[in-house]
């Protein structure tokens, strides 16, 4: 087996494993969601014990809008969701181009990818709870009766 191939059948089994993941996380999911005390287990406990919205809070509202083709929904319900499907894709395809052409190293992501990745958590974090608690804007709408009563 070649160094190609084998490079190829490596990058096959880590796409498989995550689609696979995924799946798993959209059937766990709706499993929860069909269970009568359901809401027990599948709520965030940020969101339930301080009334705030945390960083990952509407990440899979995000990804069915973004599977869904709706790009502006996706990024309302949690733009890192949206920024971190994206990446992923672009880098996956950077490395099968880099497979395929023989390069002999993969490459690695850049560390600004990280610090975007961060300041989106961060604004989204802040920006979304001042919109919640001081102007009773709440595009998820699961906490505004909390707040605004």
């Amino acid at each position: 087996m070649t160094t190609r191939t084998r490079r190829l059948l490596i990058f096959a089994c880590v796409q498989l494993i995550f689609a696979a993941l995924i799946i798993c996380a959209f059937f766990y999911r709706a499993l929860i969601d069909s269970l009568p005390f359901g809401d027990i287990y599948s709520n965030c406990p940020f969101h339930d014990f301080v009334h705030l919205y945390c960083p990952g809070c509407g990440g899979t509202r995000a990804m069915i809008a973004l599977f869904r083709g709706q790009l502006v929904h996706s990024l309302l319900c949690n733009p890192l969701s949206a920024y971190l499907a994206v990446g992923f894709f672009c880098f996956d395809g950077m490395v099968l181009r880099r497979i395929l052409r023989d390069e002999p190293r993969v490459m690695r992501l850049p560390m600004w990818y990280f610090w975007v990745l961060l300041a989106i958590a961060v604004v989204n974090f802040v920006l979304r709870n001042v919109l919640l608690v001081y102007f009773g804007i709440d595009y998820l709408g699961d906490l505004i009766s909390f707040w605004h009563p």
